[in-house]
């Protein structure tokens, strides 16, 4: 076990070999480079929070069959561009935070099996055409807060299993047509956390396999009908917390798999009925986003259409979050515990209903100033008289 004067940070050290599983720790230890005295038989290695500064060639050498390397958190600055020889059996890798500001094609090259790679938090310059070529066999890309203001042509090519891609927390404002039209394979793309005040629907060509994508907290102010296209197998879609106004008429035409849209945290005052005429029935819509921010309420009339016209199906609103400009005494419910949904229906015209699993309702009373008035937890069966 960790002593004081070789754990750099006592909450978190870890040295021990758990010889069943074959994982190994040896976490914010102040490692200044990879041990010598991990056993041979290793499948596991993490060795976080360590202040490595470089990573040396053949890393890989002394094990039999390393399947996930986590460098996470030390202060590599370089990689050897024969770092991973010897690393055909290598599955998972997560390279930041580091410092690491190269990647080079070569490197990734004896990489044969792996699956998931992790470079979030690293200061990259632009990527050249071709990098990840190599890793045939990839299915998760991972890229968070790596300081990229572009995305070169090509970078994406050879790419022919990747299922998850996730580029956010970057500054992109826009992307090359076609970047990502070698990702036949993709199914979830979260392009969050970014600039992008407009969406080009040649983002997203060659996407037929796309069941989940994110733009969530852009600066994205409208959407035209035609821009997922591309996308006809999206079942999720989450657009929250960007400046949009409304949902235009056409958007969502085509997508007949899709059962959940965010919504959440835009400056939407109304939203259309029509908007989702197209959809399939359950449909989930989700008025929340990750920091509670208001939702403008919407009348009666949108919310009870917002189901099959045969009164079989309903809309569910998941997360109903109360806006900052909703008109004086007005009151909506919402479920008692959290995450359950709501079940919207319309008994007749101008009534709507709030039902929950759970039996008790609550809701929350506004007025001016979104102050509450009343009894958070004062059960109500109806409101938008």
């Amino acid at each position: 076990m960790a002593t004081r004067a070789e754990c750099t940070y006592e909450r978190l050290c870890r040295n021990e070999y758990n010889a069943t599983t074959g994982e190994f720790y040896r976490t914010y230890w102040g490692l200044t480079e990879i041990p010598t005295d991990i056993p041979a038989e290793v499948q596991f290695i993490d060795l976080q929070g360590n202040t490595i500064a470089s990573l040396p060639a053949e890393v890989c050498e002394p094990f039999n069959s390393l399947k996930t390397l986590f460098l996470f958190r030390n202060r590599m600055t370089t990689i050897d561009p024969k770092a991973f020889k010897g690393c055909g059996d290598l599955e998972w890798l997560v390279l930041g935070p580091n410092r690491i500001t190269e990647l080079s094609t070569p490197m990734f090259v004896p990489l044969k099996s792996l699956k998931i790679l992790d470079l979030r938090f690293l200061p990259l310059s632009p990527l050249r055409a071709g990098t990840f070529a190599p890793l045939a066999a990839l299915e998760e890309l991972k890229f968070f807060r790596n300081r990229f203001g572009s995305l070169n042509p090509g970078i994406f090519g050879g790419m022919v299993s990747l299922k998850k891609l996730g580029v956010v927390g970057n500054l992109l404002q826009t992307l090359p047509s076609g970047l990502l039209s070698e990702l036949s394979s993709l199914e979830e793309l979260d392009l969050s956390l970014n600039e992008f005040t407009h969406v080009d629907p040649d983002w997203f060509l060659g996407l037929g396999s796309l069941k989940k994508l994110a733009l969530f907290r852009n600066k994205i102010v409208s959407l035209a009908p035609g821009v997922f296209q591309h996308v006809p197998a999206l079942e999720a879609l989450d657009i929250a917390t960007n400046e949009l106004t409304d949902l235009q008429v056409g958007l969502l035409s085509g997508l007949d798999n899709l059962r959940a849209v965010s919504l959440g945290g835009n400056e939407m005052s109304t939203l259309e009925s029509e908007a989702f005429v197209d959809l399939p029935r359950p449909f989930n819509l989700s008025m929340k986003n990750a920091w509670e921010q208001p939702v403008v309420g919407w009348d009666c009339t949108t919310l009870c259409w917002l189901r099959d016209e045969d009164r079989k199906g309903t809309v569910r609103l998941l997360h109903w979050t109360l806006g900052y400009h909703m008109p004086d005494d007005t009151s909506l419910p919402f479920c008692d515990e959290e995450n359950q949904w709501e079940t919207m229906e319309c008994e007749e015209e101008g009534k709507c209903l709030g039902k929950c699993p759970s039996p008790k309702l609550s809701y929350f009373y506004f007025q001016k100033r979104n102050k509450f008035q009343d009894n958070p937890h004062t059960p109500v069966r109806t409101f938008c008289s």
